[in-house]
């Protein structure tokens, strides 16, 4: 009878400890999502101001030089933050709707930097409706702006692309 009651009380143990196993496993993987989650809104509100201080002193330099392309780059410099607005809380958007958005951005960027960068975009129309992480190009986009020379001698060419279910962001 002590063996028996003891082979209950191990088993009922081995449950609770496979019990107990499972929870935490799904308690670390819920974790590292909040944390990636975190580091990913902390890494888009970092570049913001930056973006805004660097696209004020565009705008200061092109009212008085071309008030049409002022013009322009108000319109797109409202899409892009309309765009972080009405995103910052998704999960995921269409890539469609990213691409809208990074066009605006690099024409922004394009400004700034005066002939000293050029961008070109090689995705297939049947990839457009497939789902991304808000500003993923964005942030892909600006980092290969920081880490490179972006000059009149060495213009800075970056290219996005896709090939099969993955996005490629090439630069020189």
């Amino acid at each position: 009878a002590v063996t028996i009651l003891f082979i209950l009380n191990l088993a009922e143990l081995g449950f609770y400890l496979n019990e107990r196993y499972r929870s935490s496993l799904a308690e670390v993987e819920r974790f590292r999502k909040e944390n990636a989650e975190y580091q990913f809104e902390m890494l888009k509100l970092q570049l913001n101001p930056h973006f805004l201080f660097n696209s004020l002193n565009t705008l200061s330099s092109l009212v008085h030089h071309d008030p049409v392309k002022a013009a322009e780059f108000i319109r797109r410099l409202s899409d892009v933050y309309r765009y972080v607005l009405e995103n910052r809380s998704k999960e995921l958007v269409s890539l469609r709707e990213e691409m809208k958005f990074i066009h605006s951005f690099t024409f922004l960027q394009g400004l700034r930097f005066q002939g000293m960068i050029d961008f070109r975009f090689e995705i297939g129309e049947e990839l457009l409706d497939r789902k991304i992480a808000p500003m993923t190009l964005q942030l892909l986009i600006e980092n290969a702006v920081k880490h490179n020379v972006v000059s009149r001698k060495q213009p800075l060419g970056i290219v996005i692309s896709a090939q099969n279910d993955s996005l490629i962001i090439k630069n020189n």
